[in-house]
Formats: structure tokens, sequence, C-alpha cells
């Protein structure tokens, strides 16, 4: 009688924290608890942040409406974000601009998937940019604390149009990155000229304009290719 009656008592306290827990889950203020989390990330950022709105949050998600950020070049903007949380993946962050998603997740283990898509004209705003960027790529961290070790990077884009009403078509570049160097595996486009390059970044991941730059390739002008070089930092030849 004594076990069965310690037995029942274990049941009838495990069933009232398992419920008080749910409660806590299913009841807690998590809008609130969420914005608090942004207010204190945004704090720690060197750019300013803002939102419209966070709704749809629980204990493990929440979606952010008109996250922006205010960097020296102009603003950057996400007409949404969502985050979740989980075990596999560890993390997961979609950001969409116009109609298109880039999702981010991370593992445990340090490794980075990215693949989806950027409107760059909503990204970008007031730069008199348009056209669609797709991206994919994954990296590998061996500590959070410092830049990716390792990782391969894919872009491509139909059509671009740039601040200087520039149009850039059928771009492709595929890139292998290992330490600090970036190696440009190919990097082609057929218009505002047909062009083939390949290349090197030496990157400097503190300040990323400060990237040394050693790109070779071939541009088609007239029915003859010419051969070029470009050398420098990447801020100077942006």
């Amino acid at each position: 009688m004594k076990l069965a009656a310690l037995r029942k008592f274990l049941l009838h306290t495990g069933l009232f924290l398992a419920g008080l827990v749910i409660g806590a889950l299913l009841f807690a203020p998590w809008d609130q608890l969420w914005t608090r989390a942004l207010v204190l990330a945004a704090g720690r950022l060197p750019v300013s942040m803002s939102w419209r709105q966070v709704d749809g949050a629980s204990a493990t998600s929440v979606r952010v409406k008109g996250l922006a950020f205010a960097t020296p070049k102009g603003m950057v903007e996400f007409s949404e974000a969502r985050l979740s949380l989980g075990l596999s993946p560890l993390v997961r962050l979609s950001l969409r601009t116009g109609s298109q998603v880039f999702d981010v997740s991370a593992s445990l283990g340090g490794d980075v998937r990215l693949g989806g898509g950027v409107d760059v004209g909503a990204l970008l705003p007031g730069r008199n940019m348009d056209g669609g960027l797709s991206l994919s790529g994954a990296l590998h961290f061996d500590t959070w604390k410092r830049p990716p070790s390792s990782g391969t990077l894919a872009a491509s884009a139909s059509t671009l149009v740039l601040p200087n009403a520039m149009r850039v078509e059928q771009m492709q570049l595929a890139a292998d990155l290992k330490g600090s160097d970036l190696t440009l595996r190919s990097f082609t486009l057929d218009k505002p000229v047909p062009m083939e390059a390949a290349g090197t970044v030496a990157l400097n991941f503190r300040r990323l304009a400060d990237s040394e730059v050693n790109v070779t390739g071939t541009a088609k002008v007239g029915p003859t290719g010419t051969k070029f070089k470009k050398q420098g930092t990447l801020g100077s030849l942006l």
C-alpha cells in the first residue's frame, strides 16, 4: 500500500508540474519577451535596428515584421523575419524581401547552410536597384566566436539593375572558402559585356572593404576577347 501510494503521489505531482510548465509555455507573454530580446540585441549592434511589429511568438519561434537596419550607406530592409529554435537545425532564420525568401540554418556542430533568394530592390531601398539574386552555400565554424573556417558559396541572377542603370544579365558566381582565403572558381555574365573571370580574395573579416582582390579574366568586346586583370581592395573596386 505504501509503495502504491507513493507511486500515486509521484504521478499526481508529475502531472501537476507538467501542467504548470505547459501553462507557462502557452500563456507567457512571448511577444513582450521577444521584443525585450530584440531591444537588447539592438543595443549591441554597431548600426541602428528597428522593426514595425512582433507577433506569432512562442517559446521557440517569433516573427518580426518590417525589420530594418540604418547603415552609413543607407537602409537595409526585410519585410519579414522568422526565427525558429529547435534541435535539428538548432536555429533557423527566414528573411523575406518582396516575394523572395532567404533561409539560414545552423546546427550545433558549427555547420551553417544558406539558400534562397533576395529581392535587391526591396532589400536596399532608395538605391535605384532592381532584380532578384539567388544564393546558396554551406559554411563551417570551428567556434562561433570566430569567422567561418571553410565553405562554399554560389550566386546567380538572370537580371540585375545597378544604381547607374546598368543591366547585368545571366550572372553566375561560384567560390570556395578556406580560412581567410576565398577562391573565386568562376564568374560569368552575358551583359553588359560577356565575361569570364576567376581569382582570389584575401578576406579581412574585421573590415571586408579592405579585403585584397586579385582577379583575371576575359571580356568579349566586339568579335574578339580582351584579357583583363583587377587588383586592389574590395572597397576600391566596388
